[in-house]
């Protein structure tokens, strides 16, 4: 079972059970089991769920997973997942980069130049075992709650009925990850870093900095990187920042990562682009993949 940041367990019943002699208490609903399309034969424990008739399922072919309707959420991940004809490749784990290897193309010193070296060390790498049907009920089950500042965010999913909750400062002590003053890092905008960087008012001096001169109209190709930005992107796509699908292109949600890295700023906490990364993988239609396996499985 996973090691819980934090724990929490409710049992159905626990809250009546101090209860008697304190007069008529409310009829209890009969237990009921939850329609989940899973493939694996195991029986859960009986527990208090809605019963979900799967003639109701909604589709799920536009929008975050999130504005579906809840109770139908994991069922909903659940499917995309087993859909795939190898899921085990879409269970991401990170790579480890000897510095004996990269150290000669000054891997090692732009990722310290973020605080981010401990990307480039493989997390619980001993441990050969990885549950992928918990890693993927977590998956499934994943919210995220409203937050002020980016590091309240909190990622909270349930494997085998426990709440599991993957948040910053958890995080950065599970992997060290971080590691200079939180003064000398800024929060970009979720637009800027993720979603629309194409917007960025510096997009076009980072393309620049980044392609050959007279390479990046257009679709964005991995063969027009220059050579320092082209490894760069081979260990972000495993280990910063991971996806699967065509790596012949470079996405835009690439850029901002690899240049930040490139010239050793603008710094942003690597923390912020896991957790917003694998929210974003949970939701976004048609993205099957769990990225960042192993830290999941340190939570």
């Amino acid at each position: 079972m996973l090691k819980k940041i934090v724990r929490t367990k409710e049992r159905a019943g626990d809250s009546s059970s101090s209860s008697k002699g304190k007069g008529k208490q409310p009829e209890q609903q009969p237990k009921k089991r939850r329609y989940l399309d899973r493939d694996d034969d195991s029986e859960s424990d009986e527990e208090e769920m809605v019963e979900l008739d799967p003639t109701d399922k909604p589709k799920w072919e536009a929008g975050p997973l999130d504005n579906q309707t809840e109770e139908w959420q994991p069922t909903l991940f659940h499917d995309r997942m087993n859909r795939l004809k190898n899921k085990a490749v879409a269970f991401i784990c990170k790579m480890e980069a000897r510095e004996v290897e990269f150290g000669p193309f000054n891997v090692f010193a732009q990722f310290c130049a973020l605080g981010w070296e401990a990307a480039l060390s493989c997390y619980n790498k001993d441990n050969k075992n990885l549950f992928m049907d918990e890693i993927q009920e977590w998956m499934a089950t994943l919210k995220c709650n409203k937050y002020d500042r980016p590091s309240q965010m909190k990622l909270t999913g349930e494997v085998n009925r426990i709440k599991v909750e993957m948040s910053f400062d958890p995080l950065r002590k599970l992997v060290k990850y971080d590691n200079l003053p939180a003064r000398d890092y800024t929060i970009p905008s979720l637009d800027d870093l993720l979603i629309k960087p194409e917007n960025h008012p510096r997009w076009n001096d980072m393309l620049a900095a980044l392609f050959l001169s007279g390479t990046y109209s257009g679709t964005l190709y991995r063969r027009n990187l220059k050579i320092e930005a082209k490894l760069l992107l081979t260990i972000c796509l495993l280990n910063v920042i991971p996806r699967r699908g065509d790596k012949q292109e470079v996405r835009y949600s690439e850029i901002p990562v690899i240049y930040s890295l490139l010239h050793g700023s603008p710094r942003f906490p690597i923390r912020y682009l896991i957790m917003n990364h694998l929210w974003i993988c949970r939701n976004k239609v048609g993205r099957s993949i769990i990225p960042y396996c192993r830290i999941i499985w340190g939570c």
